[in-house]
């Protein structure tokens, strides 16, 4: 086997997870020969300005993608919620290792503090919109303000004061072993499409490496990730679009969650299916919610 030169962003959870990845593999193919070319994505250079500004979802893959087109790269490690719907020609998803949690956790500044104890109008940084109708659904005398940044840099603009709660995947706290330190409450809401698998791109005509990635596939994953990724196809969505999508499987029936709004001051539509198969049930939900 090759060298493999692996790309990631280069943000600590980033890098976290490409270790991930890597020793999932060395579990199944012994140590091997790599090298890790981390790079900061757009969305990471602009963290001051929204990303609808600069393109939405795709800013923090663009970059990466770009080199495994050009042969710099072997594998893109990449959050799977931080991918558009299309990939560009030529690349491939060869791999969705086991999800991690998959719902979304409200952390507080202080000890002692739920959402239900939570001082009214108090200021909850999120740069979702998805996220903030939801938690304005439960608490809808909060202040919700917009946060960018990596994990660390949230958390630290809230513990100096800037928030009183933000709202966080569970998945990269948990990866990045911050939970234990944290006050947090999980959240009924239903997380952003794909959020905590990570999806592992290459080559579509790299056979090699897609036999090598292919020991690392969790299959329950892929299909998850399938259902709701074509849940997002069918609505177009962006980080713009407020909608949500979570595939489970329970002995062997899917259950899919999902949920859409027009905007963030329109009226969210929820809807719930369940099936044997996983043939069109995110497309199913979708059509749902757009009638």
């Amino acid at each position: 086997m090759r060298k493999i030169k692996i790309g990631t962003r280069k943000s600590p959870l980033a890098l976290k997870q490409t270790q991930i990845v890597i020793e999932l593999l060395e579990e199944k193919h012994g140590k091997f020969d790599y090298e890790i070319i981390s790079n900061k994505s757009l969305g990471d250079k602009l963290q001051e300005v929204s990303l609808k500004e600069i393109g939405g979802k795709g800013v923090f893959v663009k970059d990466i993608e770009a080199g495994l087109l050009t042969n710099q790269i072997d594998i893109a490690i990449h959050s799977l919620k931080d991918m558009p719907f299309i990939l560009p020609e030529g690349l491939v998803i060869a791999a969705y290792p086991p999800r991690a949690a998959a719902g979304d956790v409200i952390v507080f500044a202080k000890e002692n503090v739920t959402l239900a104890t939570l001082k009214n109008g108090a200021v909850v940084g999120t740069s979702s919109v998805r996220r903030e109708m939801q938690i304005l659904e439960t608490r809808a005398d909060l202040t919700v303000k917009d946060i960018r940044g990596k994990v660390e840099t949230r958390l630290e603009k809230m513990q100096r004061g800037d928030y009183d709660a933000i709202i966080l995947a569970e998945a990269g706290l948990a990866r990045m072993g911050y939970l234990d330190q944290l006050n947090f409450q999980r959240l009924d809401s239903i997380p952003a499409v794909g959020q905590g698998i990570l999806a592992v791109e290459i080559r579509s005509d790299d056979s090699d490496m897609l036999n090598f990635l292919a020991s690392i596939n969790d299959p329950e994953t892929q299909a998850a990730a399938e259902i709701e990724r074509e849940f997002l196809g069918v609505l177009d969505g962006n980080c713009e679009v407020p909608l949500a999508a979570l595939a489970q499987k329970t002995a062997d029936i899917w259950e899919l969650q999902a949920f859409l709004a027009k905007d963030r001051e329109s009226q969210a539509r929820r809807v719930i299916l369940t099936s044997k198969k996983t043939h069109e049930l995110g497309k199913k939900a979708a059509l749902e919610l757009l009638r």
